[in-house]
C-alpha cells in the first residue's frame, strides 16, 4: 500500500485525487470547512516529515504566492507578491532540510518537484497564451535527476504527471498524456 499526506487550498484537488478510504492519517479537511493556512499546515507537514513513519507520498499546496499574486500583481515590483514568493522559498527550504535530516533518509529515494500553475500579469490576471502567463518554473530533482539546466523549449507542467507515474512504476501507456516522464527525456 502507498500512502499521501496531501493539502491544497482547492478543494477541488481533494475531491479528484483522493479517495479517503485510501488516505492514513492525512491532513485533509472535510470539504464542507475551509482549508488551513500555510503556516499550520507547515507545522503539521514537518512535525510528520521528523517522525519515523511517514508517507510514500506528499502533495503540498503552498497557495500564498497565488493569493499575493491575484490581489496585487503578478509583478516584481509589488512588495506583497515579492513577500510571499519568499516565504514559499523558506517553506520549500524547510520542507528539503527536514526530509534531508529526516531518520530514514538512508532508506529512501526521493522525488522533488516544485512548480506552479500560471503566471500572470500587474492587474493579477492570467488565462491568454502570452509568455507572462505561461512561461513558469518547474523543478524536477532527486537522485535519478540530472542537475543539469535544461535546455530551452524542454520540460512543462504536463511533464509532472507522467514522471510521478513513473517515479511509482505506475503503468500509463493507455493515458496518452501530453506531458513526457523526466525517466524519458532524451540525452542532452
Amino acid at each position: 500500500d502507498q500512502f499521501t499526506l496531501s493539502n491544497s487550498f482547492w478543494k477541488i484537488v481533494l475531491i479528484e485525487c483522493s479517495d479517503e478510504s485510501e488516505i492514513r492519517g492525512s491532513i485533509i479537511l472535510p470539504s464542507d470547512t475551509l482549508l488551513m493556512d500555510e503556516k499550520l499546515f507547515m507545522v503539521l507537514l514537518l512535525g510528520q516529515l521528523e517522525s519515523e513513519e511517514g508517507y510514500d507520498a506528499y502533495f503540498v499546496h503552498l497557495d500564498d504566492v497565488d493569493h499575493a499574486g491575484h490581489a496585487h500583481g503578478f509583478t516584481a515590483d509589488q512588495e506583497e507578491y515579492n513577500l510571499a514568493i519568499e516565504e514559499a522559498d523558506r517553506n520549500i527550504g524547510e520542507i528539503l532540510d527536514a526530509i534531508l535530516e529526516g531518520p530514514n533518509i538512508q532508506n529512501e529515494e526521493w522525488l522533488f518537484i516544485v512548480t506552479t500553475d500560471h503566471g500572470g500579469d500587474v492587474a493579477g490576471t492570467h488565462g491568454t497564451i502570452a509568455p507572462d502567463y505561461q512561461v513558469i518554473p518547474l523543478i524536477i530533482s532527486g537522485a535519478t535527476y540530472s542537475n543539469e539546466k535544461l535546455p530551452e523549449g524542454f520540460g512543462s507542467h504536463l511533464d509532472v504527471h507522467p514522471t510521478i507515474l513513473d517515479f511509482f512504476d505506475i503503468p500509463n501507456d493507455e493515458l496518452e498524456l501530453d506531458g513526457l516522464s523526466w525517466n524519458q527525456m532524451p540525452e542532452l
